[in-house]
Parts: C-alpha cells; sequence; structure tokens
C-alpha cells in the first residue's frame, strides 16, 4: 500500500489539474494543507469529499484530515465535513482537535443535541469525567426526540454513568412517545445495580416483539434465571406475573429455563399451561420440541411428538412438527420411523416446496445412513424434475452425485460435479463442489490438478467451511513430496473416508504409521486414528495411539492434541485425577499457544477447585 504522502501529493496533483493549478513539481514542496486551495465551486467541494472519503476508505487519516481542514474552514457549519474529520482525529487519538470541533460546531448550532453528546464523549475520554457529566445532562435537555433520548442515555451507560443514566430515564417520563423503546436500556441499568426484580419487569414488555432489542431481553431474562445470584428473585418475579394475568411471555421464558436445568416436570407443565392460553394451537409443544432437539434431548422431543400427533389433526405449526418429529428419530437411529413421518408430511403439507424438502431427507437417510445408493437416487431424481421449488430441488441436485460416489465411482461424481458448477449456486454449495471436485482428482491419483484446485479454493473462499481441510491436503501434498508411494496411500485413505468406510480408512492410516514409506505422514496419520477413535468412543484405542505419538514424536505439532485427549479420558476417570492434572500442567507450561489452553485452564481450575473443596 503506498504511504500516506504518496497517496496526498496524487489527490493533490489531481486537484491542480482541475482547478489549473501549478505543476506537479512544485506539489513536493509545500505543506499539503497549503497546496488544497478552497473549493470555488459545488462540484470542486464534493471532489474534494470523495477523496477525502476514499483516503478514510484506506485509511489514510493524515491525508484524509489535510484535505477536510480548509473544507470545514471555509463552511464552518457543514455537517458532512465535521463528521468525517472527526472520525479522521478519532482515529487518529487526537482528541483535543475532537474537543475543539465539537466546541466549534456548538457555537454554530447551540441548540442541538448531537454535538453535545460529541462534546460529552470526548471530555470522557480526556479524563475529564464532570466536564463530561455537565454535557450529557445538557445534551438531554437539547433532545427533542426518542432517538435523541435514547442517544444520550446509550452513551453515558458506555461512558461510565450507569447510576446518573438511570436517574436521568426516570425524568423522561412525559417528554418520550415510546417508553417501550428505553425498556431494554432500563433493565440493563437495573441489573448493574443488582435490582432484580425490577429488571426482570422491565424486560417482559419486550418479549412480545420480534426486535433485535426484544432477542437481547429474553437473553438476558434467561440469564438472570441461570445466575445464581438473581435465580430465585427473577424465578419469583416470574411465577408472581403468571399468577396474576396470563403472561405468555413470562410463561415462554421460565419454560426455556427449566428445560435448559432438567427440570423438567415443571418445563412440560408450563408448556401444557401456555398452550391453554393460545387457544391449544400446539406452538408451544412444538417450541419445546425444538428446544429439546437444539439440547440434544431427543427422546424427549419424540414424546412430546407423539403426543402432539395424538392430539392435534390441524394447527399452523403442523408442518414444522413433522420436521422436528423425524430428525429427532433419525437422531437416535430409527431411520424406517422417520422416513414414515417424513411420509406422512409430503402427503399432509399442500407446499410443494415442503414436500420437496420431505423427499429429499428421505434421500437422505437412505445416502448416510442406510446405504441404499439407488434407492437414494431414485428420491434425489424425483425432486429435482418434479419438484422445482424450494431449497429441496436444490439440495437434490447437490446429493445425487454422492450417490456415485459412496460406491467408488470416482469418474461419474466428477462428470455431476462438473455439471453442477455450471448453474448459479449458493456461496456455500459452490465451495463444496469445489473441494470434492479436487479431491477426487486427489484419489484418482492427479494430485497435481488437486493442488491446484485446493489453493484456487482457499483464493476463492477464504472463509468457506473448507478451507481448514483444502489446508490440511495441501499440507499432506506439502510433506509427502515427491514420495508417490505414500501420496498414493493417504489417497486411499482419502477416498474411503469419501465413501464412509471407518474400518478400510483406519486400516489404510495405520498401515501408513507401520510402512516402511510412510514416515512423513506417521505423526499426522496417529493424530487422525486418535481424532476417529475418540468419535467411536473408543478409549483404549485413544490412549494406545497417543503412546505412539508420545514415544515416536514428542516434537510433533499433534503430539499436544493427542496429550489432551489423553488428559480428557482421565479427566472423567475419578482414580486417574491426579494423572489428570499432571497433563494439563504439562499443556499448559510447554504449550501454551494452543488453541485448547482455555479449555485445559478452565478443567485444571475445577479439578484443583474440587481438591480444595
Amino acid at each position: 500500500m503506498m504511504s500516506s504522502i504518496r497517496k496526498l501529493l496524487i489527490v493533490s496533483a489531481v486537484l491542480c489539474l482541475l482547478w489549473g493549478q501549478a505543476a506537479v513539481a512544485d506539489v513536493a514542496t509545500k505543506p499539503a494543507i497549503n497546496i488544497i486551495k478552497k473549493p470555488a465551486t459545488t462540484e470542486e467541494f464534493d471532489m474534494q469529499v470523495r477523496l477525502a472519503r476514499q483516503l478514510i476508505n484506506h485509511k489514510d487519516y493524515h491525508g484524509a484530515s489535510a484535505l477536510l481542514e480548509p473544507l470545514l474552514s471555509e463552511i464552518p457549519n457543514h455537517s458532512l465535513v465535521y463528521n468525517l474529520l472527526r472520525q479522521c482525529y478519532d482515529r487518529l487519538g487526537y482528541l483535543p482537535k475532537v474537543l475543539d470541533l465539537a466546541n466549534a460546531m456548538i457555537e454554530q448550532y447551540p441548540n442541538q443535541c448531537r454535538y453535545r453528546l460529541d462534546l460529552a464523549r470526548v471530555q470522557v475520554q480526556m479524563h475529564q469525567p464532570q466536564d463530561g457529566l455537565e454535557s450529557f445532562y445538557k445534551a438531554s435537555q437539547l433532545a427533542k426526540s426518542d432517538q435523541e433520548y435514547l442517544a444520550v442515555t446509550n452513551s453515558m451507560m458506555s461512558s461510565g454513568f450507569a447510576e446518573e443514566a438511570l436517574s436521568l430515564m426516570e425524568s423522561y417520563e412525559g417528554r418520550i412517545v415510546n417508553p417501550s423503546a428505553f425498556a431494554l436500556q432500563r433493565g440493563i441499568l437495573l441489573e448493574a445495580q443488582r435490582l432484580y426484580r425490577e429488571a426482570v419487569l422491565a424486560y417482559l414488555p419486550l418479549l412480545a416483539d420480534t426486535t433485535r432489542d426484544a432477542v437481547t431481553a429474553e437473553r438476558r431474562l434467561l440469564a438472570l434465571l441461570e445466575f445464581t445470584a438473581s435465580s430465585a428473585l427473577a424465578e419469583a418475579t416470574l411465577l408472581e406475573g403468571i399468577s396474576t394475568s396470563s403472561n405468555l411471555h413470562g410463561l415462554k421464558a421460565l419454560t426455556a429455563y427449566y428445560l435448559k436445568v432438567g427440570r423438567l416436570d415443571e418445563a412440560l407443565a408450563y408448556t401444557f399451561q401456555l398452550d391453554t392460553l393460545q387457544e391449544r394451537n400446539g406452538q408451544a409443544l412444538v417450541r419445546f420440541m425444538r428446544s429439546c432437539r437444539e439440547r440434544s434431548q431427543y427422546d424427549l422431543a419424540i414424546s412430546m411428538g407423539e403426543y402432539f400427533f395424538d392430539h392435534y389433526l390441524q394447527s399452523p405449526v403442523m408442518t414444522e412438527a413433522y420436521f422436528v418429529y423425524a430428525d429427532a428419530l433419525t437422531q437416535i437411529k430409527r431411520y424406517q420411523e422417520a422416513i414414515a413421518v417424513y411420509e406422512n408430511l409430503v402427503a399432509y403439507s399442500p407446499r410443494v416446496q415442503d414436500q420437496g424438502e420431505g423427499l429429499y431427507y428421505i434421500g437422505m437417510l437412505y445416502l448416510d445412513h442406510l446405504a441404499e445408493y439407488e434407492t437414494a437416487r431414485r428420491y434425489f431424481d424425483s425432486v429435482a424434475t418434479h419438484y422445482q421449488r424450494g431449497i429441496g430441488h436444490v439440495r437434490s441436485q447437490v446429493a445425487r452425485p454422492y450417490c456415485d460416489l459412496r460406491q467408488g465411482k470416482l469418474a461419474e461424481a466428477k462428470s455431476s460435479f462438473a455439471r453442477l458448477t455450471q448453474m448459479q449456486l449458493p456461496e456455500d454449495i459452490a465451495e463444496e463442489i469445489t473441494y470434492r471436485l479436487a479431491v477426487i482428482d486427489f484419489c484418482a491419483g492427479d494430485f497435481d490438478s488437486a493442488k491446484v484446485e485446493l489453493q484456487r479454493l482457499m483464493v476463492d473462499y477464504p472463509r468457506g467451511f473448507f478451507v481448514n481441510d483444502a489446508m490440511q491436503l495441501l499440507m499432506v501434498m506439502d510433506r509427502v513430496g515427491e514420495n508417490k508411494a505414500l501420496m498414493t496411500a493417504y489417497a486411499e485413505v482419502t477416498e474411503y473416508e469419501l465413501r464412509r468406510m471407518q474400518d478400510s480408512m483406519e486400516a489404510a492410516l495405520v498401515g501408513i504409521t507401520e510402512g516402511p514409506l510412510g514416515a512423513a505422514l506417521a505423526d499426522f496419520a496417529l493424530f487422525r486414528l486418535v481424532n476417529i477413535s475418540l468419535s467411536e468412543n473408543d478409549t483404549q484405542s485413544v490412549l494406545k495411539y497417543v503412546q505412539s505419538l508420545e514415544e515416536g514424536f514428542p516434537e510433533s505439532y499433534y503430539y499436544p492434541y493427542g496429550l489432551k485427549a489423553k488428559g480428557d479420558i482421565y479427566y472423567s476417570d475419578t482414580e486417574r485425577i491426579e494423572e489428570c492434572k499432571l497433563i494439563y500442567r504439562k499443556l499448559l507450561e510447554e504449550f501454551p499457544n494452543y488453541p485448547f489452553t482455555s479449555e485445559v485452564r478452565q478443567k485444571l481450575r475445577d479439578l484443583e477447585d474440587e481438591s480444595i473443596g
């Protein structure tokens, strides 16, 4: 990136050409602020503002401020120039200049709230709290709308004047149009003063809305219910409101809280009470099912689903109930029952989109869980052909090549994926297809093409879902180098992984760790075997592979990950807690920069607290 001086010279040169100034050679000999003449026309003014914006976008705040200062001196009350110049000074840390700017604008607009607010903020930043507080009070007196009152309140809160903001908010009564707009801020301030009952009462009215404030209020209300110091009082306040009125939102909050902390009887009782208040439309029951699924309480979700379908022939959330119920059945491997639920959904729903999505999920059950690939293909073909609306249509087209991939038909899968690249697809799906094509080339032995495609993926999708996988495969290729035999062996591992052939993949990885040519990848292969064994809850195999890492590759990047896995196993074994502590201490002392450091530190602290207790 060019230096700030060079940018400013170029900007000045452009202005010279526009305004008939002296030659560019003269520019370098004069200070920038003297070069830039005050614009004579509106067009010149707009040009200078645009150039200043460009410099700000490139983080050249010195250059931008040099352009803006002459403009503000000519038009002292120009709010746009003021805002841009204040932004520059803020970024540069020129607080006295920000102070002067705010005071200058106050002289021009003595009755404007916003400039008093700017003055208050910078006074606080300059460690002048009393002056800042007085400016906040003056700003509140000048406020003329709810938005301005809210801006004053938020600024005072962020500047550390919580108590003063709460007192000031009380004085707004009769001056503001919509008091509920201040409910969130009021609740936060009351929380800060540990007035938990009052905070709950402030948050409750917000829950009827769907705004960002409502979401924040619900989250904070649940936090009050979970926080030890406030839990009992928050719960009592909600229960009191429920006993005196039909408080739907309080019931929802209590139900979510009871479910989260495992008080299932109360969660169920309030769910049914909520359903009664909502005229038995089933929404509360489906919300309960959804919450159970999100917390991996699949048996509870299924039990509620069975009750729902036994008692509700019609409901505005019937379709969602089918989807949640079928997914819960899938999670506990009751695949045929899940298929039957999806079939009922297809028969029930009048929406083509829902029908297509239901059939797509049936296809995925056959693909991922039942290994009936041709049956899965028939479902995907049906959705792609007959249900051309909704997400099921696109997903089915993307899923079809996997039917070939799982059967080892790499050429057919590659051809199908390649055809999909000609379609207009969402970015995440386009990235997935790019990655799969690269991996297929790798499995087929076309390592050079695979490398190019993986590198392109990292450029085209720098924050994509498959970037880490691409980096890992590129790392393997770099470590293997020209060792074609080892590259082919790892390509075999990758193909088994694509085809979900777990036993074959493990055997191939073990072969790499034991073979004479596998030294370049042996530690990585052991690391992968550790993770596979963890996913299968095979702790004995985990410990075996970690021991191999420890004995053979103590300097490996992957060794600390294996050591952590060993520590986590001992963490759950009451007879090996002391060994666990030793492992965690070693990780913190010798490998402090690994991403698991915070987790390990917290676990060690918990173990030591238990020992003291």
